[in-house]
């Protein structure tokens, strides 16, 4: 049997760090453990070495075939015999890998959830022997277990079946609680955790008012991320599909991802997204598990996520060379009212969505609001919306006694927008029809924009002066701790939102800029040419080599380095 040693040559590994090496013993000696680490932090390599490293073949359940086919290819091409035993196999290629299975020659295997529980497949794997049992995105087994995957739930039952195989459960962040959940899904017997800080320095982070989406995000594009691999999620099939086709029409080239796709389709668009021919993907949950792409510069969330976790996880998928990347989220008082429906809908627990909600409302940095939820203590980092800009606060307690009044004359059945509408002094149909003119409160918040209500009226959800409750229409409650606001036992004070604008004044055509941000995808990989410098290349068009080394400083063998002539060949028929 191969040494460590041996193995790591194999997979190119020129030195562990030490808790990727303890992990990998942890293994070695048949004790269960969770890896709760960070993206980037090399898990991948902990089960594959352990699987190499102990005798039998590795078995490694993943939840999507492009992520398979991905680390198959990359194990193949270091002379490690890696398989994938999924749907898109014919009948031909499935008996040649159960005989190669049988024979004992293969190294690890890939499975998805649904395929590991199918009694066949469990007759073959009990055929031979078994190093470990590796299971990625293990967070998927609370919240995906009850709905959109259930087998993800039901993987504890390949302890029971082979009690003597370590188990090891992969996770970027999950919090104590979901740690929990882990080691009860998957009957993990006394496993041991290694973990590692979540926190991602590299990433700015900037959490803006929601206003125009489409708009922001767009502006958001074109003003910091132009001709960059990015991903933008949303919580809806078809909000991805509305989503590329407006970034299309804008000419960014993008396209859709979500579960409704063919496994073909799925592959196709992501091989496109890692080659560079698509520079956005805009997706659903569906994509990023697992998926290691180093150039991927930004994510941004048109919609809320439903978790601290999943917000994490997501963004994660950025910046994993460890350059800079940039995450930006986009929310307002609608996406709560709507998650908190949506969840509600599929039963599923508020409690972690309106977690994530308070810590958005907190004040001060977001990346120290972020990281105590995962009892990491930080300074300031520098790095968000809130430490970037000044950002003025106010004291909300009389407007927030006024709000809380209205929610309470009104029995908590009228639309909080119509009391915000209300309260500004607003006639229309939805104040008029409820009678909100009546009260004494109408037209007496005038001290806060209509923009400005509907953040306090976030923040009061979120605090949990307001509680929310759906069967069918939303409805509204006060809660004990709002008492103390009207009592005035407790003040509010309300940071002002940052909002990402959704004007970017560019006198470009965005066409050209396109063509020329395409080029520098393929030539200019080692930033020999900045993004600032591209767009005022793209605004003055340069079509000699000549003129191209003016403007950029750049000596003929460096222009002739990264393919000037090609550049210089998109303006030519501009000019």
């Amino acid at each position: 049997m191969d040494t460590l040693h041996t193995i790591l040559d194999k997979l190119n590994i020129t030195e562990l760090r030490p808790m990727q090496r303890s992990a990998i013993e942890c293994l070695d000696s048949g004790t269960d453990c969770i890896l709760n680490l960070p993206t980037g932090a090399g898990k991948s390599l902990i089960y594959q070495a352990a699987s190499l490293l102990r005798n039998g073949v590795g078995v490694v359940v993943s939840p999507l075939l492009a992520l398979m086919q991905q680390q198959v290819a990359e194990l193949k091409t270091k002379g490690i015999n890696a398989r994938f035993l999924n749907s898109s196999l014919n009948k031909g290629e499935r008996y040649d890998l159960e005989m190669e299975i049988r024979a004992g020659h293969l190294d690890i295997i890939y499975l998805s959830p649904e395929k590991i529980l199918q009694p066949s497949v469990l007759a073959l794997l009990d055929c031979v022997d078994i190093s470990c049992i590796a299971v990625d995105e293990a967070h998927c087994i609370f919240q995906w277990g009850s709905a959109f995957r259930p087998e993800y739930g039901q993987l504890g039952a390949l302890k029971s079946h082979f009690p003597a195989v370590p188990v090891v459960a992969l996770t970027a962040t999950s919090d104590k609680q979901g740690i929990a959940k882990i080691i009860s899904g998957l009957n993990l017997l006394t496993p041991k955790c290694f973990m590692e800080s979540v926190d991602r320095p590299n990433i700015t982070l900037q959490i803006s008012q929601k206003r125009k989406a489409k708009e922001q995000l767009l502006a958001f594009i074109l003003k910091e991320a132009l001709g960059q691999k990015g991903i933008i999620y949303c919580r809806s099939r078809k909000k991805t599909e509305e989503m590329a086709e407006w970034l299309n029409a804008n000419h960014i080239d993008a396209s859709f991802f979500h579960a409704a796709l063919t496994d073909q389709q799925k592959t196709e668009r992501h091989q496109r997204f890692l080659s560079g021919e698509i520079s956005v993907l805009v997706a659903t949950t569906a994509y990023g598990m697992g998926i290691d792409i180093s150039d991927v510069y930004f994510v941004a969330h048109a919609d809320l996520p439903p978790s601290i976790d999943a917000y994490f996880q997501e963004i994660g998928r950025a910046g994993r060379s460890g350059m800079s990347a940039k995450a930006l989220l986009l929310y307002g008082l609608q996406d709560i009212m709507r998650g908190l429906q949506q969840l509600e809908h599929q039963n599923e627990d508020t409690a972690s969505f309106l977690s994530f909600v308070e810590l958005l409302e907190q004040r001060g940095c977001r990346r120290k609001s972020l990281l105590a939820h995962y009892g990491e203590s930080h300074e300031d980092c520098g790095n968000c919306d809130r430490c970037l800009r000044q950002s003025s606060e106010h004291n909300v307690t009389v407007a927030a006694q006024k709000l809380l009044s209205y929610i309470y004359y009104t029995k908590g059945v009228v639309p909080i927008t119509a009391l915000i509408q209300a309260l500004v002094g607003k006639r229309n149909k939805a104040v008029l029809t409820n009678k909100l003119n009546d009260y004494s409160v109408f037209a007496d918040g005038k001290e806060l924009s209509e923009v400005q209500w509907k953040t306090l009226a976030r923040k009061l959800i979120a605090m949990k002066f307001v509680g929310v409750h759906s069967n069918g229409p939303l409805m509204f409650s006060l809660t004990q701790k709002a008492r103390q606001v009207l009592r005035s036992e407790l003040q509010l004070i309300m940071s002002d939102d940052y909002y990402y604008t959704s004007k970017y004044d560019i006198s470009l055509d965005s066409s050209v800029i396109r063509d020329t941000f395409r080029w520098s995808s393929q030539y200019n990989q080692s930033g020999m040419i900045s993004q600032n410098l591209l767009l005022k290349i793209a605004e003055l068009k340069p079509n000699t080599a000549a003129a191209l080394s003016r403007l950029t400083g750049l000596s003929m063998p460096e222009l002739k380095e990264i393919n000037a002539d090609a550049l210089c060949g998109l303006y030519e028929e501009v000019h």
